[in-house]
Formats: structure tokens, C-alpha cells, sequence
């Protein structure tokens, strides 16, 4: 007997489906379509529970979400249990996301020149040397346009009344 989804579900599956478009695997993309809906954090169990996945699964892949950022992992006084929350704001999400960027930029940008300056006197290829050299110069490209997307942020939530 077919049932149709509920509006919730369907919102659940949207959001995974969007999870799994962005490279996730099908665990971590249920689990976000979850924790997304949901105004309260989630435990673990419950969530193995509502996806049908493993209580191993389910930590494994919140364990990567977590990593990634894209969850907070909660414990609560008294409780062994590990509860999961996802921030429902899109505009912190994407700040936060863009903060991420900004330091994986930095890093590159800090720490790619020595590399290059090593790999010319270590015997790397010239295709070698300019791919790492060409990567400097995208990050260079892609930071001034970084740098602008917070004050972006901003100003589209003034113009849309979320602020």
C-alpha cells in the first residue's frame, strides 16, 4: 500500500537530496535533512531510529558532518547520550561556511609559496612547478572575492527583511 510523504518528509528529502548533490553520502545527507527540520537537537539513537541506518552509521557519518561544521555535537548534564544540532539560519550556515573558506585560503596562501620555491629547487617539473603556481595565483583571484561575500550576506538580509 502506497502512503504519500507528509510535508515534513518531503522537506526531510529535499534537503537530503540536496546532501547528496553536494557529494554526501546517503547517511549524512538523511541526518541533515533531520537535524534541519527538527527545532530541538536529535540523539544519536533517535536518529538511527528515523533513518533506518546503524547506531555505528549514524555516529560515523555525524562524526564527518561535525568535522566539516555543518553540526554541533551536544551532551547534556546527566546524559551519556550524544545529541546532534544543525543551525536552521541559512545566513549563519553561509557565513560560517565562508569563514571556513577564509582559512583554508589563508592557509594555502601562507604556506604554497615555500612549496613552490621548494619544489623549483627539488627537481619538480615545470608543469608541476605551474600547477602550484597557478593554484597561488586562483586562490589570490578567489580571495578578493571572498573577502566581499560576508558585507554581501548582510546586505541581502536588510533587503529581505531577515534583519
Amino acid at each position: 500500500m502506497f502512503m504519500s510523504m507528509t510535508a515534513k518528509d518531503e522537506y526531510i528529502e529535499l534537503i537530503a537530496e540536496t546532501g547528496r548533490s553536494m557529494g554526501l553520502g546517503a547517511v549524512s545527507s538523511k541526518i541533515r535533512g533531520i537535524l534541519m527540520a527538527e527545532p530541538r537537537e536529535v540523539s544519536l539513537d533517535e536518529l538511527a531510529g528515523r533513518t533506518g541506518y546503524s547506531l555505528s552509521a549514524v555516529s560515523t557519518s555525524a562524526r564527518m558532518l561535525t568535522n566539516m561544521g555543518m553540526v554541533k555535537r551536544i551532551r547534556k548534564p546527566g546524559s551519556r547520550k550524544v545529541f546532534l544540532y544543525m543551525e536552521k539560519d541559512m545566513m549563519k550556515m553561509m557565513q560560517q561556511n565562508m569563514k571556513n573558506v577564509m582559512g583554508m585560503m589563508a592557509t594555502f596562501k601562507a604556506r604554497l609559496p615555500d612549496i613552490i620555491k621548494r619544489c623549483k629547487s627539488s627537481g619538480c617539473t615545470n608543469e608541476e612547478v605551474e600547477i602550484m603556481q597557478r593554484h597561488y595565483r586562483m586562490m589570490l583571484v578567489m580571495e578578493s572575492f571572498v573577502e566581499k561575500i560576508p558585507d554581501m550576506l548582510k546586505e541581502a538580509e536588510k533587503k529581505a527583511g531577515l534583519k
